[in-house]
């Protein structure tokens, strides 16, 4: 039921039709995915209710978090892990091959990670960042606006190269921000971002491509359609692995050549998301199954997404001790929406064949070797 918390989106994203057809609804899951101090009764639940457009095939949630609730504590994604120490060191020479920036200008540089490590490898230079809850780590010599970007931001500098890394996903309407920007920029400046390899982690069943944050399955067809749509042409694509991100680098250009979207995306995608909704479903029966007959300690691991939504969709946590977590900003903390407090993996040294319920993705086997080269070699996997 839309209330106070929800903002309804009853138009398709890149059509503006009203033709939203529903697809599932997840019951009252939880609305932000980090860790907190406060008390679970103050944690705010909400339906996610996926629809898509029988017109372009988009795969949209409504109703949408307002975004001071949403990003009230910010998110804690991409700091942690050799993963997106990779992902941050490709994307950064990415930016450097493609344009040799002067002057960058980033939207939701949070923080301050890819500045950083843009710097340790080719030198500072001038890089303003703008974000609504900027929580910049270390000393890293940067600008900072903080606050949403839209058409009511003003600037007295000029920017050669724009750049935003795991934003774009989190956009409500990218329509609009892809207008923005547009206006924003200079002609012939460069727009450089990564963006989530959407169709491939659905059809994995990765469990953080579609979420509160993540409210669209924006995957190349629909951001080919957009940028050509606004005024940009693409001078290179690069993949980063097969089922992780997308590097775009486009220029701003007054010649407009548009890019139409495929046909069949309405019958596509819901095939991909309701193949995904049976998965888990399904899954969850038989983890339920399987820790019926296990007797010794069970954790889960991900102090996010990941765990939120096993749990949320039925998961049996009767036996489970606590959510593990590397980040160490997370432990000691509680997992939004759930009764667990997070905890370094490090508390499974001494346990004799623990059980560890893993779910995380691009990060599955970095995590096991992570715990059984450091941790405890008797770990056993669900």
């Amino acid at each position: 039921m839309v209330n106070q918390t929800t903002v309804s989106r009853n138009q398709d994203i890149i059509t503006n039709n009203d033709d939203l057809e529903t697809l599932h609804t997840y019951k009252k899951f939880p609305v932000f995915m980090g860790c907190v101090e406060h008390d679970i009764s103050e944690d705010i639940f909400e339906d996610m209710r996926w629809q898509i457009s029988k017109s372009s095939g988009m795969v949209q949630l409504n109703p949408l978090i307002p975004l001071e609730i949403l990003y009230k504590d910010g998110h804690g994604s991409g700091t942690t892990g050799n993963l997106w120490k990779m992902h941050h060191e490709e994307f950064s020479k990415f930016i450097q091959e493609n344009s040799h920036p002067k002057n960058v200008f980033e939207i939701g540089g949070y923080h301050g990670i890819l500045a950083k490590t843009y710097f340790e490898t080719f030198g500072e230079l001038s890089w303003t960042i703008i974000d609504p809850n900027p929580q910049i780590l270390g000393n890293v010599s940067v600008k900072i606006i903080k606050g949403f970007f839209n058409d009511k931001l003003k600037t007295n500098q000029t920017y050669d190269a724009l750049i935003h890394s795991c934003v774009l996903e989190h956009i409500y309407n990218p329509f609009e921000f892809l207008k923005h920007i547009s206006e924003f920029m200079n002609e012939e400046s460069f727009m450089m971002f990564s963006v989530p390899n959407m169709e491939v982690m659905l059809k994995k069943k990765y469990l953080n491509c579609l979420n509160f944050e993540h409210t669209m399955f924006i995957t190349e067809p629909y951001i080919d359609f957009l940028l050509s749509t606004h005024g940009f042409i693409q001078t290179k694509k690069s993949y980063f692995m097969d089922d992780h991100s997308i590097f775009y680098c486009v220029k701003k250009t007054r010649n407009k050549i548009i890019t139409h979207l495929p046909s069949n995306l309405y019958e596509t995608n819901k095939l991909i998301f309701m193949n995904y909704v049976k998965y888990y479903i399904d899954y969850i029966q038989q983890l339920n199954e399987a820790i019926k007959s296990i007797h010794t300690p069970i954790y889960l691991f991900g102090a996010h997404i990941f765990s939120q939504f096993l749990i949320s969709n039925g998961l049996d946590t009767s036996k489970i001790v606590s959510v593990l977590d590397n980040d160490t900003r997370k432990q000691g903390r509680r997992l939004y929406g759930t009764p667990f407090r997070i905890e370094s993996p490090t508390v499974l040294s001494n346990i004799e064949s623990p059980t560890v319920i893993l779910k995380t993705g691009h990060y599955d086997e970095e995590i096991k070797l992570d715990i059984y080269k450091n941790v405890n070699a008797s770990v056993k996997f669900l």
